[in-house]
């Protein structure tokens, strides 16, 4: 996977860095509320 990220063009590859951060914060948020019921 980070292979292919490497591959694109800077522009993508920011964009697609971007994307997976936001998608982990999500995940990570909906851990935390989980745990906290």
């Amino acid at each position: 996977m980070t292979r292919l990220v490497a591959l694109l063009p800077p522009k993508l590859r920011a964009t697609y860095l971007v994307g997976a951060s936001q998608q982990q914060q999500r995940f990570w948020t909906e851990v935390f509320m989980a745990m906290r019921h």
